[in-house]
C-alpha cells in the first residue's frame, strides 16, 4: 500500500514521484535430504541400527527436512523517476522498507529400518535434524529491505507496449 505524490508538473519529458506506504515480504525456503544405507553383506562387524546388525535384505532410510520462513512487515519510502520521449519511456525506482522480520526455522528428521522395502522400525531424528526429531525456533529482529528497479518500454502501437526491466531486492 503506497501513497504517491508527483513532484514534476506540466508537460515535461521527465517526471518524478515520491511515495510512502506499507510493505510486506515473505520468503520460504525448504531443503530435504534423504539417504539410504545398505550393507554389502549382513553379519557381524557390519552396520547396525539401534545396536542390531543389519541383514543383507535390510536398509536404513533417513530423511531430514529443514525449512525457513522469513516475513517482513514495515514502512517504506521511495522515489520514482521517469523519462518519456514520444513512444519510449525509461524509469528508475528506488525504495527502502524499514520494520521487523519474523523468522521461523523448523527442522524435522526420521530414520527407519526397512526389510524388503517394508518399514520395520522408525525413530525420530535424521542425520541433520537430531535428538527429538522436531525443532522449531522463532525470532523477531529489526530489518530493512532496499529495492531498485530499472525499466524501459516502447509503445509499439496505441494501447500496446513492450516493457523490459530488472528488479533487485536485498
Amino acid at each position: 500500500i503506497n501513497g504517491l505524490y508527483r513532484t514534476s508538473l506540466g508537460d515535461l519529458p521527465h517526471y518524478s514521484y515520491v511515495f510512502a506506504g506499507l510493505r510486506t515480504l515473505n520468503l520460504t525456503e525448504t531443503l530435504g535430504i534423504a539417504s539410504e544405507s545398505r550393507p554389502i553383506a549382513g553379519g557381524v562387524g557390519g552396520p547396525t541400527y539401534l545396536g542390531v546388525p543389519i541383514a543383507a535384505n535390510e536398509s536404513v532410510l533417513s530423511f531430514d527436512r529443514i525449512g525457513v520462513q522469513n516475513r517482513f512487515y514495515g514502512a517504506q519510502v521511495g522515489l520514482r523517476w521517469q523519462y518519456t520521449s514520444e513512444r519510449f519511456t525509461m524509469g528508475f525506482t528506488g525504495k527502502i522498507g524499514i520494520g521487523v522480520n519474523q523468522t521461523v526455522i523448523e527442522s524435522i528428521g526420521e530414520t527407519g529400518l526397512y526389510r524388503d522395502g517394508v518399514g520395520v522400525a522408525n525413530t525420530r531424528g535424521g542425520f541433520f535434524a537430531v535428538a527429538d526429531g522436531l525443532r522449531r525456533n522463532f525470532e523477531v529482529t529489526f530489518g530493512y529491505v532496499p529495492e531498485a528497479l530499472v525499466d524501459m518500454s516502447w509503445e509499439v502501437a496505441p494501447n500496446f507496449r513492450v516493457k523490459v526491466g530488472y528488479n533487485f531486492i536485498y
